[in-house]
């Protein structure tokens, strides 16, 4: 469920490589002429929204971590 929220909390242009990539299983060459861009320009927002995304469930990650921690004591 966090990673769909975090998907959508994505600036479009970066949701929608991921999309194309991830959940219509396309190619950046693929998703280059669905999208009418260079495939370098999908290739840098590809890896920024998984950067973006990474940082994101790091930080959920680390907040369920401490609950949990705090459960115990």
């Amino acid at each position: 469920m966090e990673i769909t929220r975090a998907v959508f909390s994505l600036k479009v242009k970066l949701r929608e490589v991921i999309l194309l990539y991830y959940y219509a299983e396309h190619t950046t060459k693929e998703i280059a002429g669905l999208l009418n861009t260079p495939e370098s320009t999908i290739k840098s927002r590809l890896q920024k929204a998984r950067i973006l995304l990474r940082e994101e469930l790091q930080h959920y990650e680390w907040e369920v971590l401490m609950h949990e921690t705090r459960e115990i004591f």
